[in-house]
C-alpha cells in the first residue's frame, strides 16, 4: 500500500517526519536550558505535543494541510522566550535531522525550520 503523505521527490515519509518530531522533542525535554521552557508549558501534554508537531511538519514538508494552528501567536503567549532559545532550538532540530537522515533528507527540515526561526524571531523580537 503506498504512503499517500509521501514526497517520492525528496522521499519524506509521514514515518520519517514521526522520527524527526518524536527524536528531536525527546532530546528537548532533556535539553539544560530548552527543557524547563518546554516542559512549563506543554507539562503532562506532550503526546498532543507531539501529534501536533507532526502535523505541522507534515503540512511543511509534504503539503498535507493536516496542521490547523497559528505558530506566531502560539510563540508570543511565552514570554520567557528569548532569541537565543530560537538558537538553540535551531542548531538541535539541525544535528537532529543530519544524525537521522541522509543529507537530502535533512535539508527538507532545516531549511523551512531557519526560515520559520527567522520569521518568528522577527515577529517576536524585532525593535520598531
Amino acid at each position: 500500500m503506498t504512503n499517500i503523505f509521501e514526497d517520492f521527490e525528496t522521499g519524506v515519509t509521514q514515518e520519517i517526519i514521526q522520527t524527526q518530531v518524536h527524536t528531536f522533542y525527546g532530546r528537548i525535554q532533556d535539553h539544560e536550558v530548552l527543557g524547563p521552557i518546554f516542559n512549563a508549558v506543554i507539562q503532562d501534554r506532550w503526546p498532543e505535543h507531539l501529534n501536533k508537531m507532526c502535523d505541522f511538519w507534515s503540512s511543511i514538508t509534504l503539503g498535507s494541510r493536516r496542521f490547523e494552528g497559528n505558530p506566531a501567536v502560539a510563540h508570543m503567549r511565552h514570554k520567557t522566550i528569548r532569541p537565543e532559545h530560537f538558537v538553540m532550538w535551531l542548531a538541535l532540530w539541525e544535528a537532529t535531522a543530519k544524525e537521522l537522515f541522509a543529507e537530502d533528507i535533512a535539508q527538507c527540515f532545516i531549511q523551512p525550520a531557519h526560515r520559520m526561526g527567522r520569521n518568528l524571531s522577527q515577529m517576536l523580537f524585532a525593535q520598531p
